[in-house]
């Protein structure tokens, strides 16, 4: 090797080990941020994986206690009548209840049926209004308590089906089935 470069200066080889000693600390430091880095969204992700188990857990073990009452008991509490209108403005005000005045592509479908969804298990005054209602919503957070709010409302709801489909955004497509009653008899 030589000792003198082109221009007759002395060429010293540690300048070249000084210059691969810092790009190795740069490259190691760097591994150590980024490992850590990662290391702290693992732990948050598993805190937060924790914290959705205990949630489920808790909602699992809990012992609601439920009365039933008999057809009998509820049929004086049925209306007489109904409207769309009405269904439709009940469950619009249980959605805003509930946060969720966002959703988009608020769908409707309203089906009398004569049939319940409980078979012949009731008197053939009374009908079932079958609603079908889908929509769209940015978070799905606020669902349970849609179910939880249409429960409470003074109108007797039957939920049959409930689909939810939860994109990568979080975004959520929901579908709802649910039934609710009217006693078919003329008042006078």
């Amino acid at each position: 090797m030589r000792k003198v470069n082109v221009f007759g200066k002395k060429v010293s080889n540690i300048k070249i080990v000084y210059f691969i000693a810092f790009i190795f600390a740069i490259v190691f430091g760097a591994r150590l941020f980024i490992l850590d880095a990662q290391e702290k969204r693992l732990a948050f992700y598993e805190k937060q994986e924790k914290e959705i188990i205990a949630r489920i857990n808790a909602i699992v073990n809990s012992s609601q206690s439920e009365s039933y009452h008999l057809i009998g008991e509820i049929i004086q509490y049925l209306p007489n009548t109904y409207t769309t209108a009405q269904i439709r403005d009940e469950v619009e005000f249980v959605m805003n209840l509930s946060q969720l005045s966002q959703a988009t592509n608020v769908n409707f479908t309203f089906t009398e049926q004569n049939n319940t969804p409980f078979g012949n298990q009731v008197p053939n005054t009374v009908r079932a209004i079958r609603v079908q209602l889908n929509f769209t919503i940015s978070t799905y957070e606020n669902i349970l308590s849609f179910v939880e709010n249409l429960y409470g409302v003074d109108r007797i709801y039957y939920i049959e089906s409930a689909t939810v489909t939860i994109n990568a955004q979080g975004a959520a497509v929901v579908g709802f089935t649910f039934y609710t009653f009217y006693n078919n008899v003329v008042v006078s």
